[in-house]
């Protein structure tokens, strides 16, 4: 028995991106928007096709967004949803003859979707949760407007919330009102009592329209501040203002998560997560601009895989590099692990020259980083050394010409 969650919008809109005439039977739902990886495939097959803005969806077709895809889909009736990342739905019939006024009905089998009532239409949203129990929304007041999120929770439980406006909630007998602000979840045809959505978190760094230098592959570290309540963060970066466009994301402990992105502007904004799992209000959205930084090989000596000779107290190995500018000092740091996340040898040093004779025979990688406010790596990866027994020393001559 499949168990999925059905949703019947004020007119939801449906993706269909497949067929390049746009010509579907018995189509219901349009595909106004598709980014990132959006696929769908119709009830009676398994392969699944690419989604294109224009193309129509039929009644039964599934319709699924990867991570970092986002779907907009518009029925027939006029009214939108937003597929969130990583989220299936199917276009479903309403199973209602009788009342017109419910629409397509959709099936979300994971992830999820928002949408907006129409100002001046009082065509409620309809929805069928995973155990089969229906539930509507309306507006509080007929004809007024209001924005919605509905999400399906890895247990099967129905996350219900309202962001603008206000919305009658209904299930049987049971009826309450969720207003702007507020959550329920529903579980087995009830509903839990409304949680207030966390306030949003102050976004600290990076500044809004800052300018951060970075080396390719580096990440850039954002941080905010904690909100009283928060068991966890949700944090979004895009290239888009809205957030359509490929959206990296993750949910963290922290008020902080560095990523690594290229070069170009960003746009990033927080959302606190309660301890039940209810996602607050997004924080403003902030602006930064990342500049890639140009790294020079600074490593001069020993050069990258060489190997040396070791006798017992007599090795000698010179390591040189190139100054950096601003540089406070340097620091030296040999490791058996390519990261140089543990060190056999961590010197602080002021020149750009030194000689170690305490390294044995082994495999090691080595690099030198700026004493700076950046801890400036002054390579793009490790060096490679290997010192294997022998009777010889390697040290760099006095003077030497780099050009």
């Amino acid at each position: 028995m499949r168990r999925a969650f059905f949703l019947v919008p004020l007119g939801l809109a449906a993706c269909r991106c497949g067929d390049e005439t746009g010509a579907v039977a018995d189509s219901v739902a349009e595909c106004v928007r598709a980014e990132g990886d959006v696929r769908f495939h119709p009830p009676r097959e398994v392969v699944w096709q690419s989604v294109n803005q224009g193309h129509r969806f039929a009644l039964g077709d599934w319709v699924r967004t990867a991570e970092a895809a986002r779907a907009s889909i518009r029925f027939d009736s006029g009214s939108v949803v937003e597929l969130d990342p990583v989220s299936t739905v199917i276009i479903e019939t309403t199973g209602d003859d009788k009342d017109s006024s419910l629409g397509p009905l959709i099936a979300l089998e994971s992830g999820s979707l928002r949408g907006s009532s129409e100002k001046g239409v009082s065509r409620r949203v309809s929805l069928r949760t995973p155990g089969g129990e229906r539930v509507s929304l309306a507006p509080e007041k007929a004809g007024e407007s209001f924005d919605y999120r509905v999400s399906v929770r890895g247990s099967g439980e129905v996350e219900l919330a309202v962001t603008s406006g206000a919305a009658e909630i209904s299930s049987g007998a049971a009826r309450s009102v969720l207003r702007a602000g507020e959550a329920r979840v529903m579980t087995k045809g009830r509903f839990s009592e409304a949680e207030r959505l966390l306030a949003a978190p102050d976004l600290a760094s990076p500044a809004h329209a800052a300018q951060i230098t970075v080396e390719r592959g580096r990440p850039v570290k954002l941080t905010w501040v904690g909100v009283d309540g928060a068991a966890r963060y949700r944090a979004e970066v895009s290239k888009d203002t809205n957030f359509r466009g490929s959206v990296q994301s993750a949910e963290v402990d922290e008020t902080s998560w560095a990523t690594v992105l290229d070069a170009g502007t960003y746009h990033w904004r927080v959302s606190s997560v309660s301890k039940s799992g209810v996602v607050g209000v997004s924080s403003v959205v902030g602006t930064f601009e990342v500049i890639e930084r140009v790294v020079l090989e600074h490593l001069l000596a020993p050069a990258d895989a060489i190997e040396v000779e070791w006798v017992r107290r007599r090795t000698r190995i010179e390591f040189v590099w190139t100054p950096w500018p601003g540089a406070a000092g340097y620091e030296l740091v040999v490791s058996r692990d390519p990261s140089l996340s543990k060190p056999v040898l961590d010197r602080s040093l002021t020149e750009t020259r030194v000689v170690i004779t305490e390294l044995g025979p082994g495999q090691y990688h080595w690099g030198v980083f700026a004493q700076d406010p950046d801890r400036t790596p002054l390579f793009r990866v490790p060096f490679r050394l290997r010192v294997k027994k022998g009777a010889a020393t390697l040290e760099a001559p006095n003077k030497l010409d780099w050009r």
